[in-house]
C-alpha cells in the first residue's frame, strides 16, 4: 500500500517517528515539513487540492469546461474512498482549499467595504457639491432681484427727470 495507508502521514514524511515515540528532533522536522509543504500550497496558486472529494470533482469540471472528458458523475463508492483518503497530505489540501475560500471571501468583503465607502464618500461629494450650486443660485437670483429694483428705479427716476424737463420746455 501507499505511505498513506500506513502511516497517514504523507509523502516526505517520516511515519515511523510516531510509533518510535521517543526522538523529538524527528518529530518536529516532520511538523515542519508539513508546515513548509502547506505553507508552499497556500502560497502556489496552481496548486488545486488533489485528494478528497472537492478536489476530484473541479479535475471533473475543469476535464468537462475544457471539453477533454465527458461529464462523469461521482458515483458512492468514489467518493467513500476520497473520504477515506482525507487524512495526511490531503487533509492538509483540503485545509488549504478552506483557507483560500475564506481568504476569497474576506477580500470579497474588504472590497465590498472599500466599494461603500467610495460610494459614500462620492455621494457626500455630490451632496456637497449640489448646496454649493444651490446657494449659488440663489444668491444670483437674490442680485438679479437687487438689480432689477435698482434699475427700476433709475428708470423712474429718468422718467420724472425727463418728465420735468418737458414741462420746462412747455
Amino acid at each position: 500500500g501507499s505511505e498513506r495507508e500506513k502511516g497517514g502521514r504523507g509523502e516526505g514524511s517520516n511515519s515511523d517517528s510516531h510509533s518510535e515515540g521517543g526522538d523529538r528532533d524527528k518529530d518536529s522536522d516532520d511538523q515542519e515539513q508539513v508546515f513548509q509543504h502547506l505553507l508552499q500550497l497556500i502560497v502556489d496558486d496552481d496548486v488545486t487540492p488533489s485528494q478528497g472529494s472537492i478536489g476530484k470533482q473541479q479535475q471533473e469540471v475543469e476535464k468537462a469546461e475544457g471539453g477533454r472528458g465527458q461529464h462523469e458523475v461521482l458515483d458512492e463508492e468514489e467518493d467513500e474512498e476520497d473520504d477515506e483518503q482525507d487524512s495526511g497530505c490531503g487533509g492538509i489540501e483540503e485545509a488549504v482549499a478552506l483557507i483560500r475560500t475564506k481568504l476569497l471571501t474576506l477580500s470579497q468583503q474588504a472590497r465590498s467595504s472599500i466599494q461603500e465607502e467610495v460610494i459614500q464618500a462620492v455621494s457626500e461629494q455630490i451632496d456637497s457639491y449640489d448646496r454649493a450650486r444651490n446657494q449659488i443660485t440663489a444668491r444670483t437670483e437674490e442680485a438679479i432681484e437687487r438689480l432689477k429694483r435698482k434699475m427700476a428705479k433709475e428708470i423712474r427716476r429718468e422718467d420724472r427727470r425727463h418728465a420735468a424737463r418737458l414741462k420746462e420746455s412747455v
